[in-house]
């Protein structure tokens, strides 16, 4: 089971990716907004964003979490990035981070990429595996952007995006 503290640490890891692939201050401000909470999500899901906040599973549907620190990434190119987790009871747990991304990912208007689609915002993640924001990525939130809205505006939250994962095989989010 994750702790508050374990979660809060793994947000903020995820907001300052999210952050250093050149989010507006505005859009990070409101990343840092975002309500988060553990819950006891129904079936495989390990996390679902909605129009309050975010919520993240207890335990992972049950694969446990993997809340080891490892920031070593590279996003500087334009495709997506898969970080391998080390061989050890990692690779059988459900990367933290990379839920917490991909949720964050849908609270600044990104969908689920298509199911033969690598990064962060696919639909599936197997357990060991790290998934990490790229520039594409964010090409995508501005590509999306409303520019006629304030800039401090906050960017708002998707509603009822219920993500589902932990299946080894063909795992969803």
């Amino acid at each position: 089971s994750v702790s508050a503290v374990e979660l809060a640490g793994v947000v903020d890891q995820a907001i300052a990716i999210w952050s250093g692939l050149g989010l507006s201050a505005g859009q990070v401000d409101s990343l840092r907004r975002i309500e988060f909470r553990i819950v006891d999500l129904p079936s495989q899901q390990l996390g679902a964003t909605w129009s309050t906040g975010i919520a993240i599973d207890t335990n992972a549907a049950g694969h446990g979490w993997d809340v080891g620190s490892g920031t070593s990434h590279s996003s500087s190119n334009r495709t997506a990035s898969r970080w391998a987790r080390r061989p050890d009871t990692a690779e059988k747990r459900i990367d933290l981070l990379s839920v917490v991304l991909h949720e964050l990912g849908h609270s600044l208007g990104l969908d689920d990429a298509a199911s033969d689609h690598a990064g962060v915002m696919a639909q599936s993640l197997a357990p060991g595996s790290r998934w990490l924001p790229t520039p594409a990525d964010v090409d995508e939130i501005f590509f999306g952007h409303d520019f006629d809205r304030p800039s401090n505006e906050p960017v708002g939250l998707q509603d009822d995006h219920p993500c589902r994962c932990g299946r080894p095989v063909s795992s969803q989010y």
